[in-house]
């Protein structure tokens, strides 16, 4: 398998509970910062956050995604299942899913998904941020480079 990106992003610190429906809410400015062709869903595996599960030109081998692990040893976090309907069912719904506290983040590109670049961690970032999430240093591109 090809590995175009597989390395540490930047650190979150989730001020204010994130639902379900903040998850969707973020997904779909997402969309928009992003422009036509571009689809992010809550990511279904453990430690899941962010899939971006379509871009233009994608195929159906590419995979793209940030994922989430809590950063305090005695902090309970549960990444919940999701349904291939997730954002039907999330949207609306008030169940807390990150909550308060300190967060890492993981960049994944696999296959011929294109590399994370820090312009596209900077739109995430200023997503984020309008969410009570404080968001840390954009990694170096020479870090996100490095496989």
């Amino acid at each position: 398998m090809k590995i175009n990106t597989y390395n540490h992003g930047y650190k979150l610190n989730v001020v204010h509970p994130l639902t379900k429906d903040d998850i969707v809410v973020i997904c779909h400015e997402l969309e928009a910062a992003f422009g036509p062709g571009h689809e992010f869903r809550p990511e279904p595996i453990g430690q899941g956050f962010l899939l971006w599960s379509s871009w233009p030109g994608k195929d159906k081998e590419g995979y793209k995604c940030m994922r989430l692990s809590c950063m305090a040893a005695r902090h309970n976090f549960n990444w919940p299942w999701i349904n291939p309907n997730v954002m039907e069912e999330w949207d609306g719904n008030p169940d807390v899913v990150i909550p308060v506290g300190r967060y890492s983040t993981f960049l994944k590109s696999f296959r011929t998904a294109p590399k994370w670049t820090q312009a596209e961690l900077k739109k995430i970032k200023e997503c984020l941020t309008r969410h009570h999430v404080r968001v840390g240093a954009i990694p170096a591109q020479k870090k996100l480079d490095d496989v």
